[in-house]
């Protein structure tokens, strides 16, 4: 799998691309191989998956999230990265995080002949998120789904957690917005602050006084949007609920 490139002009009414390969922003580091006859191809995938919205940082560069799975077997290795560019109308002008800094180039093995390294983990984030910079708290923010339960007080919790980060890179650990259930992770239904009694996905954080086109901004007091699940996987409500950011230190 790669993350590829295309572009609106006319509100998302219509998009285009450039041809293969100039679309491809992130090519799968390695040359797809299928699997040997015989073997199970349940999780058998591969290559870079999931990219989030786009926020434009203090610096200038704009920022996104992409998840990796660099192996054939996504139970094995797979994590989270993190890619920028200046020049968002080029598809190859994009670097992602190495370890040191935003040098990774991600090539594609089609066109060198040869695996491309792979960009490097971000600590204690294992799933994509949606990304805003709050300017109350004054630090990037990240929502998104537990990947299975998660320790609240000494509880394991399912729900929706945020983590914040002043460089995109370095993030503090989870904390809890609101317990929730999503298909794989199934939510105390007694718990006085559970969200919705059925399954939820998609957090993302809107605040409606923000001016950008993205909405890449919020302040204190924004709404946290998701999808609720109603029984039928294709009977889905778009939700919101208003938050209220309170500063501890």
């Amino acid at each position: 799998n790669s993350v590829t490139y295309a572009v609106s002009t006319d509100g998302a009414r219509s998009f285009s691309k450039p041809g293969a390969p100039a679309h491809t922003v992130a090519p799968a580091p390695k040359a797809w191989v299928p699997p040997e006859p015989g073997v199970p191809v349940e999780g058998f995938v591969e290559g870079y998956f999931n990219p989030s919205n786009i926020v434009q940082g203090k610096d200038g560069y704009y920022y996104s999230f992409l998840m990796a799975i660099p192996t054939q077997n996504w139970n094995r290795m797979q994590g989270l990265c993190v890619f920028r560019t200046r020049t968002l109308g080029d598809p190859t002008s994009w670097r992602a995080w190495d370890g040191s800094g935003f040098n990774l180039r991600m090539t594609s093995p089609y066109v060198t002949g040869q695996a491309a390294p792979v960009c490097a983990f971000l600590g204690g984030f294992v799933i994509p998120s949606h990304l805003v910079y709050d300017t109350y708290l004054e630090r990037y923010m990240a929502v998104a789904t537990s990947p299975g339960e998660l320790d609240v007080n000494g509880r394991p919790t399912c729900g929706i957690f945020y983590a914040l980060s002043a460089d995109l890179v370095h993030w503090s650990g989870h904390g809890l917005v609101v317990e929730a259930s999503m298909p794989w992770c199934a939510a105390n239904t007694s718990s006085p602050g559970l969200l919705e009694p059925v399954n939820v996905l998609y957090p993302s954080i809107v605040d409606h006084e923000d001016t950008t086109v993205n909405f890449e901004r919020a302040g204190r007091t924004p709404y946290l949007y998701y999808v609720r699940f109603n029984g039928d996987n294709l009977d889905r409500d778009v939700m919101r609920v208003p938050l209220t950011l309170t500063r501890t230190n």
